[in-house]
Order: structure tokens, then sequence, then C-alpha cells
């Protein structure tokens, strides 16, 4: 059975560079792939990323963003997630 880490490790890959992941269909994904056990569904009825994996995905954002200046392209998105949040279903850009 995978780790909330590797799962995270797994999301941090399957970013393109530039592009966006959403929330809902990286969900979808994780729950196709590694069971329901890292999902959940939400207030609104959507399913959602698990705090474990998201918690894990924040340490990476973390480590990437620790060598990245704070005005170089990007990084306010990596910085919002690494503070905690995704906002409007956006997972990550890079």
């Amino acid at each position: 059975m995978a780790t909330a880490k590797e799962i995270a490790e797994w999301m941090m890959a399957r970013i393109p560079v530039g592009m966006y992941m959403y929330q809902e269909t990286v969900a979808y994904e994780i729950a196709s792939r590694f069971g329901n056990n890292f999902t959940y569904y939400n207030h609104n009825g959507n399913l959602a990323i698990g705090t474990g994996v998201l918690k894990e995905f924040r340490k990476l954002t973390r480590a990437l963003l620790s060598g990245t200046r704070a005005n170089d392209h990007g990084a306010g998105v990596l910085g919002m997630i690494a503070q905690g949040g995704c906002k409007k279903g956006i997972c990550a850009r890079l």
C-alpha cells in the first residue's frame, strides 16, 4: 500500500511545467490508483485530496520554494500551496 508521501511525490511528478492541476481531477486519479483512503468528500460533496497527502505535498513544495526567490515566475502560486491552500480547485502551477 502506498503512503501519503509517495502519493505527494507522484503528484509532483504529474505536474506539467507551466500548467495547472485541478484538485478534483487529481483526487479521482488518487482514488482510482491508490484507493479511497487518501481522499474524502468535502463539505460541497466533491472528492478532495486527503489531508495527509496535502501535508506531504506542502513539504515537497516548501523544499522547492526554499531555493526560489519571491519574484520568480510561479512562486506566488507555489507559495499559496506551501501555506496550505488550493484556491478554486487549483492544486499547483509550476
